[in-house]
Formats: C-alpha cells, structure tokens, sequence
C-alpha cells in the first residue's frame, strides 16, 4: 500500500507505471490531515489494525492490517525540514539539537502549509503525526518512508545555516533506523549544494514543494531492491 498526501498524489502516476504488476493501493494519510486532527479527531491502533482513517478521507478502508500487505510505503509524511527552519536567524547547536533530537521529532508538528503558511508566522498549533507513528509499529518492518522532496528553488529555506540543513537529515535517519523504517532518501544527484531540490526537478514555477515526473521516476526506481 501507498501512503501520503499531495506528494503521493503527485507520484500517482509514477508509482503505477512503474510498478503496474503490484495491486496498487493508495490511503491518504498526510494533506489535510494536520486540520482534521487539531478538529479533534483521532485514528487509533485497534486489535492490531489501525482504524480512523476513513473518517479523515471517505476512500480510505476502514481498518488496515499488516498480513494484507507486503509493504507499506509512505510517499513522505510531513518530513520537511521548512517544518523546523526558515530563515537566516543565528542558530546554536544547543537549540539545532533542542529541536532536533526530542523523542516527539517527526510526531509533534507545527500545523499548517510547510512553506505558505510558516513564512508569515501563521502556525497556531500543533498536531500529532499519527500516521507515521502508528503505522510504523502496525507494519514494523514492511514500512517504507520516501523522504518528502528537499525545498525547491525557496528563498528563505536558501539562508537557513547548512549545519541546521545537514543534521535535519541526520535526525530523520536516526528516527527512521530507531523504528525499523526503510527510508529512502532523496538521490543526491537531484540536491544542489544548498541542501535544495535542482531547480529543473520544480513541478511548476512558485511551487517551493512538488517535484516534476522526471525526480519521482528517479526516486521509484528500485525502491524494493535497495
């Protein structure tokens, strides 16, 4: 099964032309799921199956088991460095690790757009990433998580300090390699030397966030062999 929100929608295409032979199915878990949960609303791990996401999305099944499953991958999950850092404000290393390395990192999350809205300040509260946590202790050892694209092209992701840029991605491997999450990060073919995404990967002129085909079908390639 497929995971994700816009990136997944965005990799549709991809994902099926690349793996026509898989029985292909997608759960929207990311999106607008952040509004939905800040709404109250919650999914859950019951009798070993995980239940709530067809209240957040009417396609969504209404309980996902591991045994129905060969692998599980999500298409990113809010794992967006512009979640943490904007900006060219000074960071120490105390605060970078502050930030980085609490045991809630990728699971307690500024709501909101991860560029529009945090670059006018407009975040006004947080949301539990259920999703990720939760399917990765459901599917413990099938799941697969495809690192959201890096920031395209973003002025104001351009000055955060580089340190701050490299052990964000430090920090996603460790999260990952402590839940036995295969993640598969971003070729570094693709990344210029600001820790950003090539500009000739942009989807469309403005979009700081989406990718074009020609990065997805670089990022599917072989991911169930690596």
């Amino acid at each position: 099964m497929w995971c994700g929100g816009s990136q997944l929608a965005q990799a549709k295409k991809n994902i099926l032309s690349s793996y026509p032979d898989f029985l292909n199915e997608f759960a929207v878990t990311a999106a607008g799921f952040h509004r939905w949960y800040l709404a109250g609303h919650r999914i859950a791990i019951h009798n070993s199956g995980i239940v709530g996401l067809d209240r957040f999305r009417a396609i969504n099944k209404t309980v996902y088991y591991e045994e129905d499953y060969d692998y599980c991958v999500f298409v990113g999950q809010y794992v967006q460095p512009t979640r943490y850092f904007l900006g060219d404000a000074p960071l120490s290393q105390s605060l970078i690790a502050a930030t980085l390395h609490g045991r809630d990192f990728l699971l307690d999350l500024r709501s909101g757009h991860a560029v529009n809205e945090f670059r006018n300040n407009n975040v006004p509260e947080y949301f539990r990433n259920q999703p990720l946590e939760f399917f990765a202790k459901v599917f413990a050892g099938k799941m697969i998580l495809l690192h959201d694209p890096l920031p395209c092209v973003y002025p104001e992701y351009l000055v955060v300090p580089a340190d701050a840029k490299m052990q964000f991605n430090q920090s996603v491997i460790e999260f990952c390699g402590e839940r036995g999450i295969r993640l598969i990060l971003q070729d570094k073919a693709t990344i210029d030397e600001y820790w950003m995404t090539k500009k000739e990967y942009q989807r469309v002129e403005g979009d700081y966030t989406h990718v074009n085909d020609m990065l997805w079908h670089i990022t599917l390639a072989n991911i169930f062999n690596s």
